[in-house]
């Protein structure tokens, strides 16, 4: 029943918790299944690896520049008003971590970005759980508030508290002829997400393989860019061809004028000579 729970679950929860539990606990299970039923067990087996898969590949955005690939996943949050008791990182008014975007951002556009900007550091640190952010209230009394935590024992007041909904993480691994990049520290346990979104310096017509929490994604990406074909006539265009195309039309009027005269020649000789 538990790799039953993990496949209903698995939109509700963080992929990559069922797929390690399913790891250290169920597989047992499903092999012990095996030797009983083979073919029933490959389905479950099967039937997992496809919701698995098919559910990460929806929790991502993959996006190109002129120069680089950027993969960053989707957060949900469920909104509240309030705070939380425990505080991981609280905004004082300066660019100490993880401030530093969101007060360079605020200093340069004003607190009309600080919901965004206060977002964004929940979204690049996996142990975060809620963040919480000035009132617009707050906002027109000048009062810049970000806080994180990392767990949340709600308490009142007037701040706008956003509640994250899992998965919470956002380990992304990205492999091309120049190495494989990862926006995530896996030198430590548990392993510790180091940004936000990962983004890669990518060159023409090289493939990028993308995995998003152990799950590689099946599609290939690259930038593939194309020479736009300058205007030409195609063979069938005669109105193109002889007034288009003025070389072309030179060239084969000259060519025919050439064989021409060569032909009118050679007839007039044959004819002196006879």
């Amino acid at each position: 029943m538990l790799y039953l729970f993990c496949v209903v679950s698995v939109m509700a929860i963080d992929v990559s918790r069922c797929r390690n539990y399913l790891n250290r606990h169920d597989f047992e299970t499903i092999l012990y299944m095996n030797k009983k039923n083979k073919n029933k067990g490959m389905f479950v087996v099967l039937l997992l690896l496809f919701v698995l898969s098919a559910s990460n590949a929806q929790l991502y955005n993959v996006t190109f520049s002129a120069s680089s690939i950027m993969v960053e996943c989707e957060r949900e949050y469920d909104r509240k008003t309030g705070t939380c008791a425990d505080v991981s990182f609280s905004y004082e008014g300066n660019d100490q971590y993880p401030f530093y975007d969101l007060h360079h951002a605020v200093e340069k556009s004003g607190l009309s970005v600080l919901n965004r900007e206060c977002e964004r550091i929940c979204g690049g640190i996996n142990d975060c759980r809620a963040y919480s952010v000035s009132s617009a209230m707050q906002k027109l009394q000048n009062v810049a508030h970000c806080q994180i935590y990392s767990f949340c024992n709600e308490v009142s007041g007037s701040e706008s508290l956003f509640l994250r909904k899992p998965p919470f993480n956002c380990f992304v691994r990205l492999t091309n002829k120049d190495g494989v990049f990862k926006n995530y520290n896996d030198k430590v346990n548990p392993y510790a997400q180091t940004s936000r979104v990962l983004e890669v310096p990518i060159e023409p017509f090289v493939d990028n393989h993308i995995s998003v929490n152990g799950v590689p994604d099946a599609k290939v990406y690259g930038m593939y860019p194309y020479k736009e074909i300058e205007n030409t006539c195609d063979g069938d265009e005669y109105d193109c061809l002889f007034f288009g195309e003025i070389w072309l039309t030179a060239t084969l009027f000259g060519t025919f004028a050439v064989i021409l005269s060569v032909n009118i020649i050679v007839l007039v000789t044959k004819k002196n000579l006879a």
